[in-house]
């Protein structure tokens, strides 16, 4: 049991360091679209203001999709995902891409990756500053008193509840890594998998042909045409 939960505990910090790699490659692109919105929209703030930095994360996934028709983009992100995603059944392949149909589902990958990648990123920078203060909130007179002070500490909720909600966004984080690591894992082999051509999933080998019964057809027409 202890190794099975080891196990467990190491692929979710690969696939942890696989999120954080995905919101990195996305940083460019996201800073690019704030200098657009910036300029084409007057008075929008996309650093400061929530509505425009989800417009701005949006608006910065196509150009990532674009940038990975590139060839050697499969090749990349196939050897992150086999070290880092540890994907179940047949593994990403480290070839380049040659033909559209490989371009076109390593588009969709590095969309997935990045577009999962960035909200765990921002969340793994945020969460846990967040929680250790929550947590230290009833034992520091200078947090209580401080323009951090937890809002809910009124006669009727105790002071108590800053630790249980930060366990409950430790918690909440995890859950999320687990679950956009799952599903990158189960994506990878269909769309960085070795089948180009074909597309996925493979196609299925031909079942096996049995050889004629005795007595049957073929065999009588064999048997007297030797005669």
């Amino acid at each position: 049991m202890s190794g099975t939960r080891a196990e467990h505990l190491r692929r979710l910090r690969l696939r942890w360091v696989h999120l954080l790699l995905g919101g990195a490659l996305l940083m460019p692109y996201f800073l690019l679209t704030t200098v657009v919105i910036s300029v084409a929209v007057p008075g929008a703030d996309p650093l400061r203001q929530p509505g425009w930095q989800l417009a701005a994360y949006g608006l910065s996934l196509p150009p990532a999709a674009a940038t990975a028709l590139l060839p050697l983009t499969r090749t990349l992100e196939s050897t992150a995902a086999r070290t880092l995603c540890r994907t179940p059944g047949e593994e990403p392949t480290t070839a380049p891409a040659t033909s559209w149909a490989a371009r076109r589902r390593t588009a969709v990958w590095f969309t997935l990756h990045l577009g999962l990648g960035a909200p765990v990123s921002g969340a793994t920078l945020a969460i846990p500053p967040t929680a250790a203060v929550l947590t230290a909130m009833p034992f520091s007179p200078e947090l209580r008193e401080s323009r951090w002070q937890w809002h809910w500490n009124t006669p009727d909720t105790a002071l108590w509840t800053a630790p249980a909600t930060a366990a409950a966004l430790l918690a909440a984080l995890v859950a999320a890594v687990w679950a956009a690591g799952a599903l990158l894992a189960r994506c990878a082999p269909a769309l960085l998998g070795p089948h180009p051509r074909t597309g996925w999933p493979p196609p299925r080998p031909a079942p096996p042909r049995s050889p004629p019964a005795t007595g049957s057809p073929a065999n009588c027409t064999t048997a007297s045409a030797t005669h």
